[in-house]
């Protein structure tokens, strides 16, 4: 699904891009995904989503809503 190369000036880097069939992949999955997100989140207030968004953030700084 993905595709590794060569970086041409860097020879300890590798590349990677996105192959057709991963992109097909993830056109069929990422609504699904979405769906069960939206679908597990339902039953909270915003308060309670904001302090998840939150305590995740603690957890990983990396994770951006």
């Amino acid at each position: 699904m993905v595709q590794r190369g060569a970086d041409q000036r860097d020879g300890r880097g590798r590349p990677v891009r996105m192959t057709a069939k991963g992109k097909r992949f993830l056109d069929k999955m990422l609504p699904v995904h979405f769906t069960f997100l939206a679908r597990v989140m339902q039953n909270l207030s915003d308060k309670e989503r904001r302090q998840l968004i939150k305590l995740v953030g603690k957890i990983d700084p990396n994770v951006r809503v």
